[in-house]
C-alpha cells in the first residue's frame, strides 16, 4: 500500500506501510515495512539531546525510526513483532511510547492488551505523540485490535480503542488516510456487533461516523460499509442518548437520495421503524425522525405512497405527532412539513384525511410560529388542489384570508393565495360567496402585488386571445 506524507499542524510525517496483506482487520498480526536507516555521516549530533557525536559519543540506530541517536537516548530494548523482530532491540526515547504500546498489543495477556489500548488512546489525545501513532503502527494496531476484541470479546479494551478512533476521526488531515485504511469499516463492525448496553462504545462509534457522514467525500464509504442498516437498528436502542444520536445520524444519511431505496424498499421494517420513532415520547427523537421522513418524502411518488401506507400500519404516528401537545415547535413544524409534502400525492388523498383535519385545527389555533404556519399553509394549498378536499379546506377560508393572506412572510401569503385560487377552481360558488362577505379585495390586492403571477396570467391570456389579429 503506497503511503504519502501527511502534514498535521505543520509536522510532516510518513504513516506506517504494511507489508503484504494491508487489510489489518483480516491481518491483525501485520508486519510494518522497516524504515531506511539514516547514514552515519548525516548525523552530527543526537536529535533528542543535541549532544554532538565524537570519540566518546557513539552513534546508534533506533530500530524503529532508523534515526541516528546517542546511547543515552537509545538504551531501551523491546521485541518488535510488528517489524518481524522477536528478539529485543534498541529503540529511541522518542519512539518508545508508541512502539512499546504496539508491541504490548501482541501479547497473549489481557492485562497487557488493555494497557496497550489505554496508552494508545491517551497518545491519540497528545499533540506530541499523535503523528507517531501513525508513523509506528499505532493506528493500524487500533484497527486490528477492534476486530480481535470483537471476536474475543473484551468490551473494556474495546472502550479505549473506540475512544481513540473517535479522537483520531476529529483530526481532518489524517481522515483520508484513515478511511483508505479501513476505519469506517472497522467502526461499523463494532457498532453492528457490540452489545446494545455498551453505551459509551456506541456513542463514540456513532459520533465518529457522524464526522464521515457529513462529508460528501466519505459518505459513499459509510454506505458501502453497511452503516445504514446498523444505524436503523441503533435508532431503537434502549438508551435515549444512543437512539437520538442514531436518528440524527440517519438524518444525515437520508440527505443523500441514493439511500432512499434501501429504506423504502430494502428492509421492510426500516420505514415503519422510523415512523414509530416519529411518535416517540422524546420530542427530540420525534423531531429528527420526522426530519428523516421529510427527506424521504421529497423523492418519488412511490416513496410518498409507501410512507403513507406504513403510517397506517404503524398506527398513524404522523397524526399523533400533529395532535400531541408539545413545547418543541420543531416537532409540529417537521410533521406539518411532511404532511404538506405527502399531500402532493394524487392517489393517496383519502388516507391523509386525518392529517388534513390536523392542519385545519392548527391553522384555527393561536399558533404564531412562522415555520409551522408556513408548512401548515403550504399543506392546505396542496390539499386544496384536489376537489375532494375543497369542503374541508373551505372551512378555514376566512382564517386563510385574515391570518395568512396578508402575513409579513411572503411565503405564507403566497401559499394562502394558492390555496384560495384552488378553492375558486374546485368550489367556485361557495368560495366566491365567502370572499364577497370578507376577503375579495385582499385576494385581488395579493394578485396585483405578485408581478410574476400577473405576468404569467397575461401571457396565458395573450396566447388565448392575442392583441393583434388579421381582419375577418
Amino acid at each position: 500500500m503506497k503511503s504519502n506524507r501527511i502534514s498535521v499542524d505543520g509536522v510532516k510525517f510518513l504513516p506506517a506501510i504494511i507489508d503484504g496483506n494491508v487489510d489489518v482487520l483480516q491481518n491483525p498480526n501485520f508486519i510494518i515495512v522497516k524504515r531506511s536507516w539514516q547514514p552515519d555521516q548525516e548525523a552530527q549530533s543526537c536529535p533528542l539531546c543535541k549532544v554532538k557525536f565524537g570519540g566518546l559519543k557513539r552513534r546508534h540506530h533506533c530500530r524503529q525510526c532508523g534515526h541516528v541517536v546517542c546511547n543515552k537516548c537509545c538504551n531501551v530494548k523491546i521485541p518488535l513483532p510488528q517489524l518481524a523482530i522477536e528478539e529485543p532491540e534498541k529503540i529511541c526515547e522518542s519512539c518508545q511510547p508508541v512502539t512499546a504500546a504496539v508491541t504490548r498489543s501482541r501479547s497473549h495477556l489481557a492485562s497487557m492488551q488493555l494497557q496497550s489500548a489505554v496508552e494508545l488512546s491517551g497518545m491519540c489525545k497528545s499533540s506530541v505523540n499523535l503523528t507517531k501513532v501513525f508513523e509506528y503502527g499505532g493506528f493500524h494496531t487500533l484497527l486490528a485490535q477492534s476486530k480481535v476484541h470483537l471476536d474475543t470479546p473484551n468490551m473494556n479494551i474495546m472502550t479505549h480503542i473506540i475512544s481513540a478512533l473517535h479522537t483520531l476521526s476529529t483530526c481532518e488531515p489524517v481522515q483520508d488516510f484513515m478511511v483508505d485504511t479501513g476505519i469506517i469499516r472497522a467502526i461499523c463492525q463494532v457498532l453492528d456487533k457490540v452489545p446494545g448496553d455498551k453505551e459509551q462504545i456506541l456513542l463514540d462509534g456513532i459520533s465518529s461516523l457522524v464526522i464521515y457522514c457529513k462529508s460528501k467525500r466519505f459518505l459513499p464509504k459509510v454506505l458501502e460499509a453497511g452503516y445504514l442498516q446498523v444505524v436503523l437498528r441503533l435508532c431503537c436502542n434502549t438508551s435515549d442518548t444512543v437512539a437520538v444520536l442514531s436518528v440524527s445520524t440517519l438524518s444525515l444519511l437520508v440527505e443523500d437520495p441514493s439511500t432512499h431505496t434501501a429504506i423504502i424498499d430494502g428492509d421492510k421494517a426500516a420505514l415503519q421503524r422510523i415512523l414509530k420513532l416519529a411518535a416517540a415520547e422524546n420530542p427530540q427523537m420525534q423531531a429528527v425522525a420526522l426530519k428523516c421522513l421529510n427527506y424521504l418524502s421529497m423523492g418519488s411518488d412511490w416513496n410518498k405512497h409507501r410512507i403513507i401506507q406504513e403510517d397506517f400500519t404503524a398506527g398513524k404516528p404522523m397524526k399523533t405527532a400533529l395532535q400531541t401537545e408539545t413545547f418543541n415547535m420543531q416537532v409540529w413544524a417537521n410533521a406539518a412539513c411532511l404532511v404538506a409534502n405527502l399531500a402532493t400525492s394524487a392517489e393517496d388523498q383519502a388516507p391523509l384525511s386525518d392529517c388534513l383535519d390536523c392542519l385545519v385545527r392548527l391553522l384555527k389555533s393561536d399558533m404564531t410560529n412562522v415555520d409551522l404556519l408556513s408548512h401548515v399553509t403550504r399543506g392546505l394549498a396542496n390539499f386544496a388542489k384536489f376537489p375532494q378536499n375543497s369542503s374541508t379546506v373551505g372551512t378555514v377560508l376566512p382564517t386563510l384570508v385574515s391570518k395568512c393572506l396578508n402575513h409579513t412572510d411572503e411565503t405564507i401569503s403566497k401559499h394562502a393565495l394558492r390555496a384560495i385560487l384552488h378553492l375558486l377552481v374546485n368550489q367556485s360558488d361557495n368560495t366566491i360567496t365567502e370572499l364577497l362577505i370578507e376577503g375579495a379585495s385582499e385576494v385581488f390586492k395579493n394578485i396585483a402585488r405578485n408581478l410574476d403571477m400577473t405576468d404569467a396570467m397575461f401571457k396565458v391570456l395573450q396566447d388565448l386571445c392575442p392583441d393583434m389579429a388579421r381582419p375577418l
